[in-house]
């Protein structure tokens, strides 16, 4: 029950995601779109949740036959200003690829 972090941030114009904690702070009400693709290195089964307020939105999950799997995932979401956007993890030790074989991205539309 961890979430991921991305610290390697491309565009964060707003400064609304946090890459010291992995939360998108979302900075005023309206209409959003997130998107995530997590490429996961361990064989066993996974789960991802796309989390509002610590409430699951949107739940991916592999079932580990492969070294290499990925979760994918995209929402529309109604926010409110100051609601807490973030990916969570729900294995433990569950190792995920980095050099941007994952991302996290979220915009207002």
């Amino acid at each position: 029950n961890q979430k991921i972090i991305f610290d390697d941030v491309l565009v964060n114009r707003g400064n609304a995601y946090d890459k010291s904690t992995g939360v998108f702070h979302c900075p005023r009400r309206g209409d959003y779109k997130f998107s995530f693709t997590i490429l996961k290195t361990i064989t066993a089964a996974s789960h991802i949740h796309l989390m509002v307020n610590n409430n699951g939105q949107l739940g991916t999950f592999t079932p580990g036959r492969h070294h290499r799997e990925t979760h994918n995932g995209d929402i529309i979401l109604s926010l409110q200003r100051g609601d807490k956007v973030y990916l969570q993890g729900r294995e433990k030790g569950m190792g995920i690829h980095g050099v941007r074989y994952s991302m996290f991205s979220g915009m207002s539309l």
